[in-house]
């Protein structure tokens, strides 16, 4: 995908004049940069966010190294999760990937995208795999194309502010499943953080060298296994104990269930997405009106 564009793409891109890109650059409506010769530049991920916020329509995405039809297909969280059920299960990358991308350009957030269509999708595709429906191969390359499709996705958002606060995480030691990080750390990046994510399976140590050596303000561990309740409390002690007053532990995962929270030192619990983009929101906000 394509990361910076000319004035001249981006008009295309809208279906507007060139000189017309050229005044909203100047008037600070739309982000750009300017290269040593002079020529304005404009980063995709800015030539989005001005989509979504001024209700524009996408007509040439393929300028953008979009899939030719993003933005025009109308799609309805009730009926898109099927279509994206059926992709993955397919293998289809591309409609995946449109899928995402149609739906972020329709400004859905990415909180609503994975609790709404992502989790629907792969819960059917769970069901499936279950009752001998679908064969191993087919949900495991379902979930490595949803990764590339949302590490694409996340690649697009708005550059946060050089003076946002930071946000970092991933998972524990035994917990490969990278997509609920990878959504968490794009609903973290979406509302303005700065986000690193981490990876999956890691040890305790490695989490804590890691919040040592950046100090963020927030840490998010995304629990989707757990083997050994005991040595996975131990591990996430390690990383909680770490932490001072002013830094911030979000956790959340279908492998947290009450008994085991009742165990655990917090901030926050997200059942959803959408609680941690709510917390997300107001933790920035709070350290913004701190500096």
């Amino acid at each position: 995908m394509k990361e910076h564009l000319s004035p001249k793409q981006v008009a295309r891109a809208v279906r507007v004049s060139e000189s017309s890109i050229k005044r909203w650059c100047d008037e600070g409506l739309l982000k750009m940069e300017k290269t040593a010769g002079g020529h304005r530049r404009i980063a995709v991920s800015e030539v989005l966010r001005f989509v979504r916020d001024s209700d524009r329509q996408l007509v040439e995405p393929s300028i953008l190294g979009l899939p030719a039809t993003t933005g025009k297909t109308p799609r309805m969280l009730n009926r898109v999760a099927a279509e994206l059920q059926t992709a993955l299960t397919a293998g289809n990358a591309d409609s995946t990937r449109q899928i995402l991308f149609d739906l972020y350009v329709a400004n859905h957030s990415l909180a609503i995208i994975g609790d709404h269509v992502l989790s629907s999708a792969f819960e059917e595709i769970g069901d499936a795999w279950a009752c001998g429906e679908l064969e191993i191969y087919q949900e495991r390359r379902g979930c490595e194309i949803t990764v590339r499709a949302l590490r694409d996705l996340i690649q697009v958002l708005p550059e946060p502010d050089i003076n946002a606060p930071l946000a970092l995480g991933g998972t524990l030691a035994e917990d490969q499943y990278a997509i609920p990080s990878l959504l968490v750390e794009g609903v973290i990046r979406d509302v303005g953080w700065q986000t690193i994510q981490l990876g999956s399976g890691l040890p305790s140590q490695t989490i804590v060298a890691a919040i040592k050596r950046y100090q963020p303000t927030l840490v998010w561990l995304s629990i989707s296994y757990v083997s050994d309740e005991q040595s996975f409390l131990d591990e996430y002690a390690q990383i909680r104990n770490c932490l001072d007053d002013s830094q911030a532990i979000a956790v959340g995962g279908r492998s947290l269930g009450p008994e085991l929270r009742q165990r655990m030192k917090y901030t926050v619990f997200c059942e959803n997405l959408e609680n941690l983009q709510e917390f997300a929101t107001a933790l920035y906000r709070m350290k913004g009106s701190d500096s």
